[in-house]
């Protein structure tokens, strides 16, 4: 299959197209050849220009017809009788009927993709996330929680959303099934109608699902459809070649689409349908060729980006080519064999996945470059020369820096440069090396790191003990084991069992206090228990009033005082908690005060108090549940009566 196509959404600007009902003039497309995007309401219509503008036609009743003005807008959506669209800034604005909030987006500029349904609407974050509004009474606007969407759709009283894997998620009303989708993870769009549902798969067919009355679930077979789009009993599918084929509720023509190949975006509404048309091949100018998924300069056969004049096959000119994870610049050799460059993680990677080399090259003028550094397929790094016999070859000088750094040398002796002085044997002034023993001659000490040892080891930076050993004592203190290995980790003392350490410990704090352990910063653990037992408790009661109690606490967002305390280790960044001081003057005894007089808090003797409160909520939440479940059975009879009086009153309009 082709590229896919998001519905409304077009590859390149073209006309607009119109079939179906026509009662408010919603199918009477505008004139011209820069439209880019297209939505479809119920009675209205809207399409994005490619200068950012947007038009709009049809009725106009709250101004649904009527965008605002601007040249910013990235994405269009058209609902029931609202509107919404998306800037480029990331901010979405609304218009339109606003009874149930439906127009009234929330505020923010990271949103990146819009779909509007009957009374409700959905927007797609940066983030993956994505947040609903406007009318929630069967949850349609309750999306589900997560960070890995890609894409939302809204139907009369449901919602899809896509995942990054490939799967659907659907919520809302489910009268007919409409808001559960295929169990399947190969999903590149989605599109939904008043209680129905529509997906495209990877491999060009479509699936559809839910209320089947009109046939508007009874799909065209092949594997070539690119781009899908649905009206509230219709669907419409665009093919790789171009054309636009249609199915469902056909009353006002709406599924009988316009000839021609050359079509890049479709969209339904009620009873209408709309298109966008292609440029033709050549363009104003006839500059510029499009054939398939190829567009190319005419006169040079190159293709320039932010210039005019390409003078290579992909020239950029005035701003950055990004890479993101996953993609990556490819290059075929002429062996056929690929080369790339991708980034990973946050690393790059270098590829050549030919029998051949990386080479590293500099310019030396005069249009020439001279190699610098070569990796070879087998390994080897040669710096200085073609030819690397080693993990590293360098043909030229090695400088060492520092004291205590060295290389090693095919004859297996060690090179030691010193920092000052120049006694020769292998030693620098004061110090000797004798096979795999270096010492301090006036003082007997060994210095590792440092050229003034004070012990008879005096090691500046890491040290690593008896190298090879599988467990046992690495290091013995007045022959007591006081470091044992085994295999693994390390432990202080008792043959591996156990750490001990007589006093109070502090991590990061001089004095603990009376505290066995007192950290000075943030600790982290993978799980941990505290003791419980009944044996050791007494005077034992139910906690009384705990909604009370939590009432009274006030949970906050901060900032530590990392500048005026940095002795403390706080971490940066934004942290939620509760204030000792305020703690104390509703469960003092969950409220302790440090060695300096600052106060501490134990928060896992707030979670008994949040237990009762959750129990005693649930008792009110189980009483207000039966008083909702009752006015829910009222509000669905009454809803059963308006949607059928709402469809006499469009069959009537149509007639």
């Amino acid at each position: 299959m082709g590229p896919v196509v998001w519905s409304g959404q077009a590859t390149s600007p073209g006309s607009m197209h119109g079939w179906g009902q026509n009662n408010y003039g919603q199918s009477e497309a505008p004139a011209g050849s820069d439209f880019v995007a297209i939505g479809a309401g119920s009675y209205h219509s809207l399409a994005l220009k490619s200068d950012g503008s947007i038009v709009g036609w049809g009725y106009n009743a709250f101004d649904r017809a009527t965008p605002p003005a601007g040249n910013d807008f990235v994405a269009v959506a058209a609902g029931s009788d609202h509107s919404l669209a998306l800037k480029v800034d990331g901010s979405i604005v609304g218009w339109g009927q606003d009874s149930m909030g439906q127009a009234t987006p929330p505020d923010g500029t990271d949103f990146v993709a819009i779909a509007a349904g009957d009374r409700h609407s959905l927007a797609l974050k940066s983030d993956g996330s994505i947040v609903g509004w406007g009318s929630n009474l069967r949850d349609q606007a309750s999306p589900p929680a997560g960070t890995d969407f890609v894409a939302v759709a809204a139907g009369y009283y449901h919602s899809l959303a896509r995942k990054s894997d490939g799967s659907i998620v659907g919520w809302g009303y489910n009268s007919d099934g409409q808001a559960t989708p295929p169990e399947d993870s190969d999903f590149v769009a989605i599109a939904a109608g008043a209680w129905h549902s529509l997906a495209l798969r990877v491999d060009g067919s479509i699936v559809g699902w839910g209320d089947n009355d009109y046939g508007q679930v009874t799909l065209p077979a092949g594997n070539y459809f690119v781009a899908i789009a649905s009206g509230a009993r219709h669907g419409l599918a665009l093919k790789s070649d171009g054309s636009i084929v249609g199915w469902g509720d056909n009353n006002a023509g709406q599924v009988t689409s316009p000839v021609g190949n050359d079509f890049v975006a479709i969209a339904g509404g009620l009873n209408h349908s709309l298109a966008i048309k292609a440029t033709p091949s050549g363009g104003p100018g006839n500059d510029w060729i499009v054939s398939g998924d190829n567009m190319y300069s005419v006169p040079t056969g190159n293709v320039g980006i932010g210039t005019t004049s390409p003078e290579e096959k992909l020239h950029v000119s005035g701003g950055n080519i990004r890479i993101d994870y996953g993609s990556g610049i490819h290059i075929i050799q002429q062996s056929g064999h690929m080369s790339a460059i991708q980034p990973y993680y946050n690393d790059l990677k270098i590829l050549n996945f030919a029998a051949g080399d990386i080479w590293f090259s500099t310019g030396t003028g005069g249009g020439s470059a001279q190699l610098r550094l070569l990796i070879v397929n087998d390994g080897n790094v040669g710096i200085g020369t073609t030819s690397p016999a080693e993990k590293l070859e360098v043909s030229g000088n090695i400088k060492v820096s520092g004291f205590g750094n060295g290389l090693i040398f095919p004859d297996g002796t060690r090179q030691i440069t010193a920092g000052a002085g120049g006694g020769g044997g292998g030693g620098d002034g004061g110090w000797m090396v004798s096979g795999n023993n270096m010492y301090s001659i006036p003082s007997g000490n060994v210095g590792i790191g440092t050229v003034s040892p004070h012990e008879k080891l005096d090691v500046a930076g890491a040290l690593n003990l008896n190298e090879g050993i599988y467990t046992g004592v690495a290091l013995r203190v007045n022959r007591a084991e006081a470091l044992w290995y085994n295999g693994d980790y390390f432990s202080w003392g008792f043959g591996g069992t156990a750490n001990f350490f007589a006093d109070g410990v502090g991590i990061g704090q001089v004095d603990p206090g009376p505290h066995k352990l007192y950290v000075n910063g943030t600790g982290y653990a993978t799980g941990g228990f505290w003791a419980s037992d009944l044996r050791f408790k007494k005077n034992i009661r139910t906690i009384d009033s705990p909604i009370d109690k939590i009432s009274n606490i006030r949970g906050v967002s901060f900032e530590w005082k990392r500048s005026e305390y940095q002795d403390k280790g706080l971490p940066e960044g934004e942290h939620y908690g509760v204030i000792a001081q305020e703690i104390e003057q509703v469960l003092p005894e969950i409220v302790k005060e440090g060695p300096n007089g600052d106060k501490a808090v134990s928060y896992t003797e707030l979670v008994p108090i949040l237990t009762e409160a959750i129990k005693e909520q649930q008792k009110q939440l189980e009483e207000q549940q039966k008083q909702i479940e009752y006015l829910l059975q009222r509000v669905e009879s009454l809803e059963r009566f308006v949607q059928q009086q709402q469809f006499a009153l469009a069959e009537q309009t149509q007639q």
